[in-house]
């Protein structure tokens, strides 16, 4: 563990992701493989693909929790490309610039840019996309891509820095939004059950950030992202 600004930070395991597919951390290796091996080809890690465990500025005043990117036919087209390699490499680090926030840097043609503009519109039309992408964190529960998510019982040391980010979030007075399992969040961190601000999406299948979705918090979400302009 090390510091910086006086916060306590895990040392990052994912700066020592492979050059190549398989992309999965030595750490992670033998539980994700296991995994893998008896599990529904829907909620299997497909390891061809670049983990997103987090993207988005350490320190941005918003933190949102899910559970894990998801998967789909254009996906392997997308990571293929150099220019998303290049960006997302640079996320796991974080050293993506201009705009940390990786899919709301990448075209809305890709899956996860549509996916993100479409979950953040609301909040993009109230103020504009770049107020947005810097203002906000997201943390994923596990890092690796698949279909659905289905391993809700499987621990990997890779998650220990992710639940480090969202600790760092509380020390520093973060909102933090969960828009996905608030119970394996609160199971794992457990200093969310007395945090506040913190605030849970009504539509966990559909969990687009707007007023209606996010009653008690989505003032509170755009009066953050003026203060950090």
């Amino acid at each position: 563990m090390h510091y910086e600004s006086g916060i306590s930070v895990l040392l990052n395991p994912w700066e020592n992701l492979p050059s190549h597919a398989n992309f999965v951390l030595a750490e992670d290796a033998a539980a994700v493989c296991a995994f893998n091996e008896s599990a529904a080809p829907a909620v299997r890690f497909d390891l061809s693909l670049f983990p997103e465990p987090y993207f988005g500025r350490r320190d941005a005043p918003i933190v949102l929790l899910t559970l894990n990117p998801g998967g789909g036919p254009r996906d392997p087209e997308t990571h293929a490309n150099p220019a998303f390699s290049s960006a997302a490499r640079a996320s796991l680090v974080h050293a993506l610039n201009p705009v940390a926030f990786l899919h709301l840097q990448q075209p809305a043609s890709t899956p996860g840019g549509a996916w993100w503009r479409r979950i953040a519109k609301p909040l993009i039309e109230a103020t504009d996309l770049e107020a947005v992408a810097r203002s906000m964190l997201c943390v994923q529960y596990v890092g690796y891509h698949s279909e659905r998510f289905g391993s809700r019982s499987l621990r990997l040391p890779s998650q220990a820095y992710g639940f480090e980010l969202v600790r760092s979030a509380i020390r520093r007075h973060a909102i933090v939004v969960c828009m996905r399992s608030w119970h394996l969040w609160s199971a794992a961190v457990p200093e969310l059950t007395t945090y506040a601000p913190v605030y849970k999406v009504r539509n966990v299948r559909n969990p687009v950030i707007s007023p209606a979705n996010l009653p008690d918090g989505y003032n509170a979400l755009l009066e953050a992202m003026v203060r950090s302009t």
